[in-house]
Parts: C-alpha cells; structure tokens; sequence
C-alpha cells in the first residue's frame, strides 16, 4: 500500500495538469498578491491566449484559496487568475469503506480492536481512501483533516475494569455525518476548482506524473469533468445557470458568453449537437427536454434534473457558481442603484 513520492513527482504531475488546460508551466513557489503578501503555491501556469493565470493553491480550505486568488487577481490585472485546490484527504471514503466492510455506520472500540488484530482487513478499508500522497505541504492536509474529522460524532465514553485489574476504554463513533461531508464543496461555492485527489488511482496518478502527452491528461481530467472548469461546455453551461435559477434565455445566453471574459474558453458541446452555436442551445436542451419553457422563461426539466444530479458535485460546477454570484451581484447592484434613482 506503501507508495513513495518525491518532490520531483510532484513537480511532474502538477506541470501535466497545467499543460493539459494549456497553461504553460512556471517556475515559481510564490506569488505576491495586491495587498503585498507573498501567497506560496505548488505551480503556476500561464495560458496567453486566454490570458489566464492558472494557480495551483497549497491551502486547506477552498473559501481561503479564493480570497488568496482574489489578493493575486488584484496585481495581476491582465490576466484572468484560476486556482486549482487539491484536496488529498477525504475521511468520508474511509467512512464509507468501513460502513461497507463493517455494515454500520457506528464503530465501536470492540470493532476497532478486531481491525488491529486483523491488518489484511484493516487495509481493505483504508487503501481506497488514502491510495497515494503527494508532498503536498504538510500543514494544510492536517487541517484539512482535522475539518472533516471535526464531523464524526464521537460518544458513549466509558471506562470498563477488567478481570486482571487492568482498565478497558469503551467508545462508539458514529459516521453519517461524516458520509455526507463533501471535501471540495466549498471550492465549488467559491468558484475555485476542487481537484478531488483521493479519486485518482495510484496507476492514474503515475500515468499523469509521467506523460508526454498532454492530451492524454485532458482525457482523463475530462472524464472526472475538472477539464470542463477550464473548457467548459456551452450546453452543460446553459443547463446549470437554469438548474440555479436564471430563467430568461437572454441572461442564460450573456452569462454563457461570459465565461470565455472571465478566463473560460468555451469547449465543445456536451450534451446536444456539437455543430449548434451557444445561442442554439437552450431550444435544443429543450428539444431533449431538459429544460422546458414557462410563464416566467425556462425551468429544469425533471429529466434535466436528473442530468444534473451528479454533474453539480463536480470539480467544474465551480465555473456555475462564479457565473451566479456575479450575476446575483450585478442584480443586486442594479436594485441599489435603481432605487436610488426613483428615490
């Protein structure tokens, strides 16, 4: 289960996911923000034609990754700023690997003993949870998991005397809240792309470490759908700024036409013909019936909701958030200043 990494890898594998969202890497382990604090980060990519810095982040939390992105769009006002923030822990698939293997959400100090005897069912639990590591910077990872272990809720605490005088701590630990938490839900919220380690296998990550190819580390960020946060598909697009509320076809096609301002070349269709232009496509979803129109414009279909089930937990589902909260900021603006008008 032993995996060895060394800074090199890290290296590697970081310069093939840049050069796979065409950013070119660069040679630095700091960026100064407007606010003149020198942020450390793992790589850095620069994508010219798109003129966009793409920035792989070291912090724990995605809401600070953003407000570090945000301290380093300010000096770097040419280029749009991205953040990639890996997320190498997740206890919630440990949870689930030991909910499978032990059939229950509640572990207790007797079940924890019988895996300390038995080491070959213990590593059945904890090798799809923690497959790989990467020398990401230590500190970062521990407070990461001590956020999601801060989910666990641990009880019925006692002391047991055993026959030979000796003491027995008993305890249970209950997982559901644990099997809910989502590692990169906040990077989607924040607009910052969640880049879900713990999914990749050891041979994924070797693959990627290695390549020559940056296409074929396209494939297989696409099939995880990190890819689409940098290419974004017009479709998928259109269909997640309805499935989050925007209803009229034109906001739903100028906030589509945004996303290639804001550093997020269009990429090709996903879902509905790939020949059909940007403003063809919410009659399209329509015609597959993932949208429908209404009295107040165009709603998610119940097959559309569907599409979108699993498509919002993405890592590209960030790119959606980014477009919403400046579209709700623009709404908000406009109520302000429109009733300072009236008044």
């Amino acid at each position: 289960m032993s995996h060895v990494t060394t800074h090199t890898d890290e290296v590697n594998f970081w310069h093939s996911v840049l050069k796979a969202v065409h950013a070119k890497p660069q040679a630095l382990t700091q960026l100064r923000g407007l606010s003149g604090l020198r942020h450390d980060v793992i790589a850095v990519g620069v994508h010219d034609a798109a003129k966009r810095l793409v920035v792989v982040s070291g912090e724990y939390d995605g809401r600070i990754a953003a407000l570090v992105q945000a301290d380093i769009q300010g000096a770097f006002n040419d280029y749009h700023v991205l953040t990639i923030r890996p997320a190498a822990v997740s206890v919630p698939r440990l949870a689930q690997s030991l909910r499978d293997v032990l059939g229950s959400t509640i572990v207790t100090n007797e079940l924890v003993e019988v895996l300390q005897r038995d080491k070959s069912l213990l590593n059945t639990i904890i090798e799809p949870a923690f497959q790989h590591f990467l020398p990401l910077r230590l500190l970062p990872q521990i407070l990461e998991l001590i956020q999601q272990l801060a989910c666990l809720n641990i009880s019925n605490f006692g002391r047991t005397e055993l026959a030979d005088g000796g003491i027995k701590n008993t305890y249970s630990i209950d997982l559901t809240n644990v099997l809910s938490y989502d590692p990169i839900a906040a990077d989607r919220l924040v607009g910052v792309c969640g880049f879900p380690l713990y999914d990749f296998k050891l041979k994924d990550i070797d693959a990627i470490t290695s390549s020559t190819s940056p296409e074929t580390v396209a494939e297989m960020l696409k099939s995880r759908d990190i890819l689409q946060y940098f290419f974004p598909g017009p479709d998928q697009l259109a269909l997640g700024l309805v499935d989050r509320g925007i209803q009229l076809a034109e906001d739903v096609h100028t906030e589509v036409q945004r996303a290639p301002q804001l550093g997020h070349p269009l990429g090709p269709m996903e879902i509905v013909d790939p020949g059909l232009s940007a403003l063809d496509v919410l009659h399209a979803l329509q015609e597959k019936n993932l949208v429908v129109e209404g009295e107040f414009g165009f709603d998610i279909s119940d097959e559309g909701k569907k599409t979108r089930f699993t498509a919002r937990f993405k890592p590209k589902e960030g790119l959606i958030s980014k477009l919403i909260s400046r579209f709700s900021l623009k709404i908000d603006l406009k109520d302000i200043f429109g009733a300072g008008k009236n008044g």
